[in-house]
């Protein structure tokens, strides 16, 4: 079995905004302000990339948004053709008590009250100009969208960083938004994965199966393996390993843990396979793929 890769015609990444909100009048406002943040955000996945991986050309992203009221949301998002691997963030503005984030196949859902919108900054020049308010806001946003970007792309909870819990991207007084690098903060483990997702290079779509008896794993595939892991609790574990390209892993056998409720393998140019516990002990079928 060999791996056969190429370039081909992928489109960008695309990163949808819906923004769902009350009030007219603030509509435009509020999705100007988001768009400019989310560009923002996609520049330094940018520069993550190229300062990660010289080897593979990086497909791009690309934003686009819409607008509606709260009531009218489901409706919006039922309409819009979701072509995989289409990032959505959906951010309801409304009477909410503080900001939410969550993230299910995809769809990021951000509760956001209004008047945490309205104390961002109009853009991001002039930091010197932000309240301190302004700031903390700001902070709070970015950290939430690249979290939940980040996990729409591959990535799981780590034990620090963006994928940890309660992390402040504007933590010292002193950071400049143009001068963060996404490699300081983002752990090596959610790197690789994202790197392979971000990636033009694509490989066919991986052949697989999976057996398990007494308590040990193998996993058997025609496309070569970037990494494998257990994780538990949507948490990477101990178990992590990575591969090179030319180690061409295809057959991984593993002791399972003693504690997880998962079992991730990430192929190269963007192929992601997620086998829950149950997937692993009884059907031997995945429960989620994921093909940037």
């Amino acid at each position: 079995m060999s791996t056969v890769m190429g370039q081909v015609n992928k489109d960008p990444l695309r990163l949808v905004i819906i923004l769902a909100n009350d009030k007219s009048e603030k509509t435009y406002c509020y999705l100007r302000k988001l768009r400019v943040f989310v560009e923002w955000i996609a520049k330094k996945f940018a520069e993550l990339f190229l300062s990660a991986r010289e080897d593979f050309e990086f497909r791009g992203f690309e934003v686009v948004t819409y607008s509606c009221t709260i009531a009218e949301f489901r409706k919006q998002l039922l309409s819009l053709e979701r072509n995989k691997p289409d990032i959505f963030l959906n951010v309801l503005v409304g009477k909410f008590s503080h900001f939410i984030s969550s993230n299910r196949n995809f769809l990021n859902y951000f509760l956001v009250p209004d008047r945490f919108i309205k104390s961002l900054p109009a853009d991001l020049e002039n930091e010197v100009e932000w309240s301190n308010k302004m700031r903390c806001n700001l902070s709070e946003l970015l950290s939430h969208l690249i979290h939940e970007i980040c996990h729409s792309l591959g990535g799981f909870h780590a034990e620090e960083g963006i994928m940890g819990r309660h992390f402040d991207l504007l933590s010292d007084d002193d950071t400049k938004l143009g001068e963060i690098k996404f490699i300081k903060f983002i752990d090596k483990k959610t790197m690789t994965i994202i790197c392979e997702s971000m990636s033009i290079i694509t490989t066919l779509r991986p052949q697989r199966n999976l057996t398990f008896n007494e308590g040990e794993l193998t996993y058997y595939t025609d496309q070569s393996i970037a990494a494998v892991f257990f994780v538990n609790e949507n948490r990477y574990t101990s178990s992590y390993k990575e591969f090179t390209y030319l180690d061409a892993m295809k057959t991984y056998t593993e002791k399972v843990p003693e504690t997880w409720d998962g079992f991730v393998v990430i192929h190269f140019c963007g192929h992601i396979i997620y086998y829950s516990k149950a997937d692993v002990t009884t059907t031997r079928r995945c429960t989620k793929k994921m093909e940037f």
